[in-house]
């Protein structure tokens, strides 16, 4: 039996069926599709009152550094610093000790990072 590429999304098949005419279509779910890089979401909700959703994506297993700093570039609290698989992962940043104002969030992965923008409003 010949199979043949018929999607560009990594996981699913087409194969000449045993009746001529017929194509049947064969899918693996297992196999989730993962991000060509990294990235960085922006923070919901935002602006935000204490707590804020944060979430990020990895390509492949990585060291990661979640880190939030105040406008003078003083870091303030490390959300996460470690090993992390490839895939989505998300923290939450518990922001009642901080003042209201702009925060910024920095994913570090390897050599690279992101920053998105937080507010914090009372």
């Amino acid at each position: 039996m010949t199979f043949t590429r018929t999607w560009y999304d990594g996981i699913s098949y087409s194969h000449p069926g045993r009746h001529p005419g017929y194509i049947s279509i064969v899918k693996y779910p297992e196999y989730e599709k993962l991000p060509l890089g990294f990235d960085l979401k922006q923070n919901y909700p935002n602006p935000f009152n204490s707590i804020t959703n944060i979430s990020y994506t990895l390509s492949e297993p990585a060291h990661v550094e979640l880190s939030v700093y105040n406008m003078l570039g003083q870091k303030i609290a490390t959300l996460f610093d470690g090993e992390m698989s490839a895939g989505t992962h998300s923290d939450r940043w518990d922001a009642q000790n901080v003042p209201s104002g702009i925060y910024f969030l920095k994913l570090n992965v390897g050599n690279n990072s992101i920053i998105r923008k937080a507010l914090v409003a009372r």
